[in-house]
């Protein structure tokens, strides 16, 4: 839906052709891609609703016997009288939104939850609303050199970040006894505007806090923490105040009711990557696998990003093979004819003590 927007085709992906940007392009090989993974768990963001319920859950519970959970997006409605003013409504649904799959013969879903709105949810946490409380157009426009809300626009980007969603499942090892390990598995999209790096930080730590909540709920009988996998595309990369909100967080406040401090860490820490999203103009590290190590879980493997120049030589031999003119260097990017996202997947092994084989 938004690759195929009028600000999107004519901003970000106006590099790529026109009929490589349709869904009828891109969703068999995004899907031969998921295949290629073999993965127990599959996390996605932007997923258009229809294309969730009519294509990839049929084509997953067909080829690689997965289930999925859906959550989307709130509504952003704009005022008919005022085009400048927009307004969310948390009760009704936007047209995409975050998405988890999982293969059904080796878990089981003992919970569906999430946060339909997370900016909604730290409204009601009291150090996390004061810090909406204070917000204002000097905090966006302090928050990332180069670009300013304006103070005009501040409320009607407020508004939007309040549409973001957080997708959580916690599931169970399917085996013969009621003891198989649980497992939270987590997904979300932050707030994309390049000044809103404030915002993203509530987003961070309002996420640290539910899953740090749901987490003490799931305790276990030894009494060690809930392995937590977090997935997103933060739109923030390793080393800003967003990463590190999320990952250590300052800590919850002594009056607060969540007591457990989660420590996370990226599967890619020993391996990272030069990027997972690439236009022309830009590239960074927005994705993220978190996990908390303080639980049993290990990260064993993960998939290798090549870097951004091999990729690019990768691309060039592909347009050179189909006869096609090699545009200059500053004009490639995802998506496009071989590539059919504008991110790089990322795609980890991880195994612990409790389960029987590592799982994806």
């Amino acid at each position: 839906m938004y690759a195929r927007s009028d600000f999107a085709r004519a901003h970000i992906f106006k590099h790529c052709p026109e009929a490589c940007i349709s869904s009828a392009y891109r969703l068999p090989l995004i899907l031969r891609e998921l295949f290629s993974y073999q993965s127990d768990f599959i996390c996605l963001q932007e997923v258009d609703r229809w294309v969730y319920d009519k294509y990839l859950l049929n084509a997953l519970r067909s080829y690689r016997n997965m289930d999925g959970i859906f959550l989307a997006k709130r509504a952003v409605i704009t005022d008919p009288n005022d085009p400048t003013k927009v307004k969310v409504d948390t009760e009704k649904e936007k047209g995409e939104g975050c998405a988890i799959f999982y293969c059904r013969t080796r878990f089981e879903l003992v919970s569906e939850c999430g946060l339909p709105s997370i900016l909604h949810y730290a409204s009601n946490v009291p150090f996390l609303s004061t810090m909406l409380n204070n917000f204002n157009s000097t905090t966006l426009s302090h928050g990332s050199t180069g670009h300013s809300f304006g103070e005009e626009n501040t409320e009607t980007h407020i508004q939007k970040s309040l549409s973001q969603c957080l997708i959580s499942g916690v599931f169970r090892e399917k085996s013969t006894t009621s003891q198989s390990p649980l497992l939270i598995v987590s997904n979300a999209h932050f707030y994309f505007h390049p000044s809103a790096s404030p915002i993203r930080i509530i987003q961070a730590r309002t996420v640290r806090h539910y899953l740090s909540k749901l987490a003490m709920g799931y305790r276990q009988s030894d009494n060690k923490p809930i392995p937590i996998v977090f997935c997103g595309d933060i739109n923030q990369c390793p080393g800003s105040d967003v990463y590190t909100a999320l990952t250590q967080g300052n800590g919850f406040p002594s009056d607060d009711e969540v007591a457990y401090q989660p420590i996370f860490e990226s599967a890619y820490v020993n391996n990272p990557p030069e990027f997972t999203n690439w236009v022309p103009g830009f590239h960074n590290v927005l994705d993220v696998i978190l996990y908390n190590t303080d639980s049993d879980l290990k990260c064993i493997h993960v998939l290798p990003i090549d870097p951004l120049q091999k990729i690019k030589e990768l691309l060039t031999q592909l347009i050179n093979a189909d006869g096609q003119s090699v545009p200059d260097s500053s004009q490639l990017g995802l998506p496009n004819a071989y590539f059919p996202s504008d991110h790089i997947a990322l795609v980890a092994d991880f195994s612990w003590d409790s389960l029987k084989h590592t799982s994806k």
